[in-house]
């Protein structure tokens, strides 16, 4: 029944709605490159935001800028943490190699891109394809 709810809800909403997430989100995930605090996205098809946390936010831009692999996706938000000398905690310590980040990181996309990229794109917060 929930995809039943969901079809019919995404007919009712209107393109310039779904556009303007759209933008607002591509603007919340380049925003997360500089260490934002922000930490939602919009759904058109809820009227509000959806906690994603700025690691998230970085791989999810690296999906959409074309890094399609869990290996492109860690490679991409790698690249932007080291610039910035930080690290991902695990138990609350720091992961202390390049190596130990990437492995996180690419463990995020594997996740990411299961039933949760389905959700995203069903919330449409991330375009389908």
């Amino acid at each position: 029944h929930r995809h039943q709810v969901l079809s019919v809800a995404k007919e009712e909403i209107d393109d310039s709605r779904v556009t303007s997430c759209s933008k607002l989100n591509a603007h919340l995930m380049n925003r997360s490159r500089s260490n934002s605090d922000q930490s939602h996205l919009v759904s058109p098809l809820v009227g509000g935001g959806i906690n994603i946390p700025r690691v998230e936010q970085l791989m999810l831009l690296a999906y959409t800028q074309g890094n399609k692999s869990a290996e492109g996706m860690a490679s991409f938000t790698w690249k932007i943490l080291d610039s910035q000398n930080q690290k991902l905690l695990q138990e609350g310590k720091p992961l202390k190699t390049e190596k130990e980040n990437i492995q996180q990181l690419q463990k995020i996309g594997h996740e990411l891109l299961g039933v949760r990229m389905k959700i995203l794109q069903n919330l449409m917060i991330i375009p389908k394809g």
